[in-house]
């Protein structure tokens, strides 16, 4: 049997919500996969580093981890994406320290949006400018999956038929993020 955990901030959290629901959405899971959801709205890089116990010790055990995180990270205009990616090395290390060891890690690329959904510094140009750089160079150095889900707006609210905010998936935006993640597993598990 395979182990199988996304973690990370709200998408994960929203998807955990959104299985129970749709159930079906899961149905491409291979039979030999159990996959568990650990979402957490807001979570950042930080807030893992500064309580890893919290985050990281229900991580253990899983073969497979898919990491969706950065987004809210990137709201931050302190916080250039090369540090970001320093970061998410650091949460490598933290998972070694903390004895989480899957034998495949994959990290989500963060979504370009096209409505900026939390109060801060930074412009939609400027955080869009900053997803390309984080991706681009996180690339370099994990295994990065970019998710196949259309968040252009189509209207002036940034909603659109797979975003309803300019970030926030609909459920059709969820199903196609749901089936990036299968697709993660699938590639892994064959």
């Amino acid at each position: 049997m395979v182990h199988v955990c996304l973690f990370g901030h709200s998408f994960p959290a929203r998807a955990d919500r959104f299985k129970g629901a749709h159930s079906q959405s899961f149905a491409s899971l291979p039979d030999d996969c159990v996959m568990d959801i650990k979402g957490h709205s807001g979570l950042t890089f930080s807030r893992v580093s500064q309580n890893p116990s919290r985050f990281l010790s229900a991580l253990k055990g899983y073969d497979i981890i898919i990491v969706d995180l950065g987004t809210n990270d990137l709201c931050d205009m302190h916080i250039t994406p090369s540090s970001l990616v320093s970061r998410a090395m650091g949460l490598m290390d933290l998972f070694d320290q903390f004895e989480v060891k899957p034998e495949c890690i994959v990290f989500l690329a963060v979504l370009q949006r096209t409505q900026i959904t939390r109060q801060g510094q930074v412009t939609l140009t400027t955080f869009n400018h900053r997803v390309k750089k984080f991706n681009a160079q996180l690339a370099k150095r994990v295994k990065l999956l970019y998710p196949k889900v259309q968040v252009k707006s189509q209207n002036k609210y940034g909603q659109s038929k797979y975003v309803y905010d300019g970030c926030h998936f609909t459920n059709e935006g969820m199903k196609m993020y749901i089936n990036n993640v299968l697709s993660v597993v699938t590639r892994f598990t064959q």
